[in-house]
């Protein structure tokens, strides 16, 4: 099993760049692409003891400009959270 694992999204244009870096330096590695395969509640706490949370939001995306203004200003921990697991790009 590879011991490294990319997580992204498969239309990105810097994802691509860096699995086709990886395939060149031929550097094993496992893709997850977070709109087909997800992620659940222990995979974010996971992320969450080495990164902060802001870090995990893609604001630019257009998932994030199709929420409501309500959700996009709710800063709370727990709601963020949930918005992640709902919508994983």
């Amino acid at each position: 099993m590879p011991s490294l694992s990319v997580f992204g999204i498969k239309q990105c244009d810097t994802v691509r760049k860096a699995l086709r870096w990886l395939e060149t330096q031929s550097i094993e590695h496992q893709f997850h692409d977070l709109r087909v395969d997800g992620f659940d509640r222990s995979m974010l706490k996971m992320w969450l003891q080495t990164t902060d949370l802001n870090q995990l939001i893609n604001r630019r995306s257009t998932s994030w400009r199709n929420l409501s203004d309500s959700d996009k200003q709710n800063t709370d921990a727990g709601h963020l959270m949930t918005l992640l697991l709902e919508h994983h790009t």
